[in-house]
């Protein structure tokens, strides 16, 4: 690492790593900054961290609403089977689902997707398939495993 013996850079990394960037370690960051985020540097095209899942949700909401004007988006809600041998396969009451996405492998209870939208794993979930943590993709085509009758 070239900067470790720059320690006001590594405390600056160290609070945005958990959230408690101040003011003066923004403006660092912001005098840092040598590229317009334009071309393949703007929303939606270059991959983006933030120091909190609240400045991740609302950052993936607005990338959503730009996709909505451009195609329908789709609300996928998650269905939460039971993996208990005597219940298995039958929803659970919703008092042992748990609230917090974090317990929950990281898997959100909804998500708005289209052709076209950006994901990433959160977890690990299939090693040996390359579904880890961190991998991303973009959605290219969407379809469902059973064919719609009207």
């Amino acid at each position: 690492m070239r900067r470790r013996s720059d320690t006001e850079f590594v405390y600056l990394l160290n609070n945005l790593r958990f959230g408690e960037l101040t003011a003066p370690q923004l403006q660092i960051l912001y005098e840092k900054r040598r590229v317009a985020l334009t071309g393949d540097f703007a929303d939606g095209a270059a991959v983006r961290i933030f120091p909190t899942v609240k400045l991740v949700e609302d950052y993936n909401a607005r990338m959503t609403e730009l996709l909505a004007g451009e195609s329908r988006i789709y609300k996928i809600n998650a269905l939460d089977e039971s993996r208990v041998a005597v219940t298995y396969g039958k929803r659970p009451p919703h008092n042992v689902t748990p609230v917090d996405v974090n317990n929950c492998i990281g898997l959100l209870h909804s998500i708005k997707i289209d052709v076209g939208s950006r994901v990433m794993l959160r977890r690990n979930m299939a090693v040996s398939d390359g579904l880890v943590n961190g991998a991303m993709g973009i959605i290219k085509k969407i379809k469902w495993p059973f064919a719609v009758t009207n």
